[in-house]
């Protein structure tokens, strides 16, 4: 299996075949992209010009995890109470229209455990085509195509074991000062936050309940303003990220114990490895290659 994870600028390139004692690791690399992302034109053939596949490797299967900037992310409110075809077929007609009906193909996912909000994923359908295009030319079957931080719960899932937990934060620390955080509930999302942080917490987007995002919002900005208690929606809190300059999120494992380091080199790229290496713990968001295997 072939994982590809696009970041910002990098790519992260995971290669991997099944074994007896579950999936085992052949390479991994991290590059800057010297792909156009915006459009994903003929970017296998960049990608593997800088990455061999290993001869040992018989397997033509691919997943494709992308930033979550090259998708549309958004939402709607339904009720209940009528079918919720109706409401998508309205949707589409009254406010997406014809421009994105046309160019885009549109996904929508009823948020866990909150009352009639849906969240609404679209993707552009010449990067899609671009991407198969890509992988039929090289010889590659697109097995998964994902979204980081949601790939990257997968990860969690797969080798945190985290089904049987009732609730989990998954924070990823982005550049810029850009975070985002989605909550599941019984391994099902139930909010998705987009956040900066910096003296304050600004919500630059948010899906799901309001009381949630107070909840959410408000513990960060206790965790940063060192308040001594911090009430958190939930025991099990998860942090990543993609960029490289590590201070945050080290401070913040530091100053908080329920959050923990999801870190899939010492889990899975790396078994033997006891000191963190957080240049590599963006491939979290390779997860989406793991789905259905145990690890």
């Amino acid at each position: 299996m072939l994982s590809l994870a696009q970041s910002s600028n990098s790519i992260f390139f995971l290669e991997w075949i099944p074994s007896e004692s579950g999936p085992k690791v052949l390479q991994y690399k991290k590059k800057k992209i010297s792909f156009n992302s915006t459009t994903y034109q003929n970017f296998l053939t960049s990608i593997l010009s800088d990455f061999s596949i290993s001869s040992s490797n018989e397997s033509k299967a691919l997943s494709l995890s992308l930033n979550i900037d090259n998708i549309g992310i958004t939402s709607f409110k339904y009720d209940n109470a009528l079918p919720f075809k109706d409401y998508i077929k309205w949707y589409q007609e009254k406010v997406l229209g014809s421009h994105i009906m046309n160019n885009y193909d549109v996904y929508y996912y009823k948020l866990y455990d909150v009352k009639g909000i849906a969240m609404v994923i679209y993707i552009n359908k010449k990067i899609k085509k671009n991407i198969l295009e890509s992988c039929d030319k090289n010889n590659l079957e697109l097995k998964h195509l994902g979204i980081d931080i949601f790939s990257a719960n997968i990860s969690l899932n797969q080798i945190y074991k985290r089904k049987k937990i009732k609730s989990h934060i998954l924070w990823k620390v982005a550049k810029n000062n850009i975070h985002y955080i989605t909550y599941f509930k019984d391994n099902n999302l139930t909010h998705y936050m987009k956040i900066r942080v910096s003296k304050d917490i600004i919500p630059l987007q948010y899906i799901g309940s309001k009381e949630n995002q107070k909840k959410i919002v408000l513990f960060i900005t206790s965790l940063l303003n060192n308040k001594k208690k911090l009430k958190s929606p939930t025991n099990n809190i998860y942090v990543y990220q993609t960029k490289s300059d590590s201070l945050f999120i080290k401070k913040i494992i530091k100053k908080y114990k329920n959050i923990k380091l999801m870190d899939i080199g010492l889990k899975f790229l790396d078994v033997n490895r006891k000191n963190t290496n957080y240049s590599i713990i963006g491939f979290n968001e390779n997860g989406n290659s793991l789905k259905g295997i145990d690890v």
